[in-house]
């Protein structure tokens, strides 16, 4: 395979953060988890109102299909919670409780994804900026064993020159390999 030459392009900050607030599956389920909390505090609270009950039943009744005759009955009760304040209380506190719990963990787990996508985000550009730095790295140590060839052939410089000018090349091509990759 060819190396690649350039390192592809980073989406903004802004872009990441809001794709990974959709797709994390943790948030969704932290959402769900406070809907769910404050689901209970409705319930919590809803205790306390009064309750309207109907009941009917009806039937048959007799020795035989012939003999039987119809029976019904019907009822309703209003229940009106007036002695039970303090145990609907402690639930609605505890639903309360519950939901500051869950906000609490799902902003944190936010925060965290947030941290996340901006500290992957810095990593992204100091990796661009490494390959940059030694492709750059690479045309110097091009030019110097150039430099070190010429003065070979001029008869300045002796071989030794020539050699650790080759190493530096050797270097610098390892270097933008491992920066790329």
């Amino acid at each position: 395979d060819a190396m690649p030459v350039d390192t592809p392009p980073s989406p903004r900050v802004e872009e990441a953060l809001q794709i990974a607030m959709e797709n994390r599956q943790d948030l969704r389920r932290a959402d769900s988890l406070m809907r769910a909390a404050q689901h209970a505090l409705d319930s919590a609270r809803s205790e306390k109102l009064p309750t309207l009950d109907f009941d009917s039943d009806y039937g048959a009744i007799g020795r035989s299909p012939g003999q039987s005759h119809g029976t019904y009955s019907m009822r309703g009760q209003v229940n009106i919670p007036i002695f039970n304040r303090n145990e609907t209380r402690s639930d609605r506190l505890e639903a309360e409780a519950r939901l500051k719990q869950r906000v609490l963990e799902a902003d944190d787990l936010r925060a965290q994804v947030e941290m996340d996508v901006r500290a992957s985000y810095l990593d992204l550009n100091s990796a661009g900026e490494q390959v940059r730095v030694a492709q750059s790295s690479l045309v110097l140590a091009r030019q110097q064993l150039d430099q070190a060839q010429d003065r070979f052939e001029a008869g300045v410089a002796g071989n030794l020159e020539v050699v650790q000018a080759q190493e530096t090349v050797a270097l610098a091509d390892e270097n933008v390999i491992s920066s790329l990759y």
